[in-house]
């Protein structure tokens, strides 16, 4: 057992030891684009959320917490059941930035119907998607420069430096979303998993949730679906393959809408919001 748990710290540390770089690690893929670009290349990222896992059921195998513990810092989104888990294994000496610090975050849009926007809550009883945003991104990105400031002060000047590009960038693309769908004719939006909150929220759309957290959905809940959402003239549906419910094609077959894959948890996060931005505003 001890060899196979060095061989897991060997394997930890080779992310770099053969440039120098120090390690970084985040919770997930779109946090890792971030920081790459807040950072540079005086530093490696590493994720702990595995291609196609669920976040909100992830538990990290022993290799994650070990490239975890190898990290300098670690840079969590603030919101995920997992990272508490972790936090809780660390010393108290650990650097464990949350980034999700000064985020509005929504309440009553993920599973938990009683829930308002502003109710006295932890965060893990919020939407966690706040990086579907811009807004949500930029927050992020300050935390994790002012935190990358103050771990090492002698590259702040790199840092809020790349950071000011970032932001101006962010700006770019906003303007960007906000023109594709200024004059788009459709202002619903169906999802399986409701993962596109914060992003509705700021570009004046209604996300319709048509899933069931966890679970099939009965015959009684389809067909209330199905109405609601031909209520609502839905004509796109996202989902995320591989996660959400086959149940997701039937619905959108019998509401008559575009079935298309999205993935909030990409690398590409910016690709995502203009994906889903371009299928919304589709005459």
């Amino acid at each position: 057992m001890a060899g196979a748990v060095a061989m897991l710290v060997v394997a930890a540390c080779a992310h770099r030891q053969p440039s120098g770089q120090k390690l970084l690690a985040v919770s997930i893929e779109p946090q890792r684009q971030v920081l790459e670009q807040l950072a540079g290349p005086s530093f490696a990222v590493t994720t702990v959320l595995g291609r196609g896992a669920d976040p909100e059921t992830f538990d990290p195998s022993t290799a994650q917490r070990v490239a975890v513990d190898e990290a300098d810092m670690y840079f969590a989104t603030g919101v995920l059941p997992f990272e508490q888990r972790l936090r809780q294994s660390f010393g108290d000496d650990y650097d464990f930035v949350d980034t999700s610090e000064g985020v509005k975050l929504l309440y009553g849009t993920h599973g938990h119907g009683h829930h308002h926007e502003g109710d006295d809550h932890g965060h893990l009883d919020a939407d966690p998607h706040y990086w579907s945003s811009v807004e949500g991104v930029r927050t992020m990105a300050r935390n994790m420069a002012k935190a990358l400031c103050d771990k090492y002060p002698d590259s702040a000047d790199v840092v809020n430096s790349r950071l000011a590009r970032f932001t101006a960038s962010l700006d770019s693309l906003d303007s960007e979303l906000a023109a594709r769908l200024a004059n788009s004719p459709h202002r619903t939006f169906a999802v399986w998993h409701p993962s596109l909150s914060y992003f509705a929220k700021e570009y004046g759309l209604e996300q319709l949730s048509l899933g069931a957290e966890g679970k099939e959905l009965s015959a009684k809940e389809l067909a209330e679906a199905i109405d609601n959402a031909r209520a609502d003239s839905v004509t796109v549906f996202f989902f995320q393959p591989g996660i959400d419910s086959r149940q997701a094609e039937v619905l959108s077959e019998s509401i008559g809408s575009r079935l298309v894959p999205v993935n909030p948890l990409d690398y590409d996060w910016r690709g995502q919001l203009i994906l889903i931005a371009d299928e919304i505003a589709r005459p």
